[in-house]
């Protein structure tokens, strides 16, 4: 059996720190895949703190994850704002010269492609934005007005009284 210890044994202490860090490796699987006592790999892991260094590789890792995956949905997202303006000026130059035939079919079409674009797009109708301004307003209202005293009673069944305190 391999002792982490003696001199020498560096290069193969870090090949095993560096597994337990990296991955999901328990300390007597590593012990029997290197030959070393499971007792010297748990102490010089807690001599060294190798729990608190898998910890931020852990967090380090879904940071970069969570990095990743913001980005790759922003640019998404720019993706899908930049069609939407194309397909906004094809509506544009289509109404302007005449090609759509505006019939009731027609009609409709536009109206639907207009009102998803609006709405992936985030535009909002000065009307939706009126309403929620007032619903805020009220919510503010009936808060500033609501600072009585409230007064709050607890019953307890006569089974449960020994349990109170």
């Amino acid at each position: 059996m391999n002792d982490l210890t003696k001199p020498g044994a560096e290069k193969l202490l870090k090949k095993i720190r560096a597994e337990y860090v990296r991955g999901n490796v328990s300390y007597r699987i590593l012990a029997e895949k290197y030959g070393v006592s499971f007792s010297s790999i748990r102490r010089t892991a807690e001599a060294q703190k190798w729990t608190d260094l898998r910890k931020k590789a852990a967090q380090k890792a879904n940071k970069k994850v969570i990095e990743t995956v913001a980005s790759q949905e922003a640019n998404r997202a720019d993706r899908i704002l930049v069609v939407a303006d194309k397909l906004l000026a094809l509506i544009e130059k289509a109404v302007d010269d005449g090609s759509i035939v505006v019939t009731a079919r027609g009609l409709r079409d536009i109206t639907g492609a207009l009102k998803d674009l609006r709405e992936i797009k985030g535009i909002r109708h000065p009307l939706d934005v009126e309403e929620q301004t007032a619903r805020i307003k009220r919510i503010i209202k009936d808060t500033e007005e609501d600072t009585g005293n409230r007064e709050i009673t607890v019953v307890i069944d006569d089974s449960l009284r020994d349990l109170s305190v």
